[in-house]
């Protein structure tokens, strides 16, 4: 119902952490995140980018396309999914467009969708393939076989109307950072290193501070951790393409049965 006030009072550190770290941030008053996520994919989409999603909102699966992916975090970092098209299918036995009102039927208690009591995936989604959407399901009820399900429905229709409403995502949400602005900026090293060290981030550190000097060191050499994958045979041909002094490594891959070397 409220926000905890242990998490309401971690919010400025969460920005500057973020801030610490050269990493775009937006909010928005009185709109919701996932509207926002939903309207940036929308745009990133439109501009022919390949989108991908790191949340534990299920609602984000409407938006799952040929262009968009989500990384569905069901505890935490530790345990994630990618969720596409097929598996969004596989799973709920709906395609990404008819998720919010499979969410709708079956409730969703993160949302506060109370859905309808004794419907779960796969009686919402047969609801879904027989009837085709949820106005068809509620002019078909008589047609519905159970005793309980037809009147059940009937009596949560309007709740089931309202949280499809509170489903579904609005991709028009102005963006208060054009797409072009999102990129991560350049990290000062001292900085975060200071900021970690207040907030006693010490496992954090130790595991950033070699991939944020990595990619320093390139920024300031030129040296570029973009590998070059050659076919067989094209590694000395490329080699004569380098300049003399040119920094590289090497890492040889192999492809069917190695040979024996007894």
């Amino acid at each position: 119902a409220e926000t905890p006030d242990a998490f309401r009072s971690q919010i400025p550190l969460i920005f500057e952490v973020l801030d610490a770290l050269a990493i775009p941030r937006m909010m928005i008053e009185g709109v919701e995140a996932d509207d926002l996520i939903a309207s940036y994919a929308a745009a990133a989409v439109e501009a022919g980018m390949q989108v991908l999603i790191v949340t534990g909102d299920r609602d984000v699966f409407q938006l799952v396309g040929d262009q968009v992916s989500v990384i569905y975090t069901r505890r935490g970092i530790s345990d994630t999914v990618l969720m596409d098209a097929p598996a969004i299918e596989k799973k709920y036995g709906v395609g990404p467009v008819m998720y919010p009102q499979l969410a709708a039927l079956r409730g969703d208690p993160s949302d506060n969708i109370p859905g309808v009591p004794g419907v779960g995936d796969k009686t919402a989604a047969k609801l879904l393939s027989d009837y085709g959407d949820l106005d068809g399901i509620f002019a078909h009820l008589d047609e519905i076989r159970g005793k309980k399900l037809p009147t059940t429905l009937a009596e949560h229709e309007a709740s089931v109307r309202t949280g499809y409403a509170v489903a579904l995502l609005d991709r028009e949400v102005p963006l208060p950072l054009p797409l072009e602005d999102l990129r991560m900026g350049t990290v000062d090293l001292e900085t975060v290193r200071k900021l970690f060290a207040t907030l006693e981030f010490r496992s954090l550190w130790e595991r950033l501070d070699p991939v944020l000097r990595t990619e320093a060191q390139a920024e300031a050499t030129g040296f570029t951790t973009e590998p070059e994958r050659l076919a067989a045979g094209g590694l000395a041909p490329w080699l004569d393409t380098l300049e003399p002094g040119t920094l590289l490594a090497i890492l040889p891959a192999t492809a069917g049965q190695l040979p024996d070397l007894r």
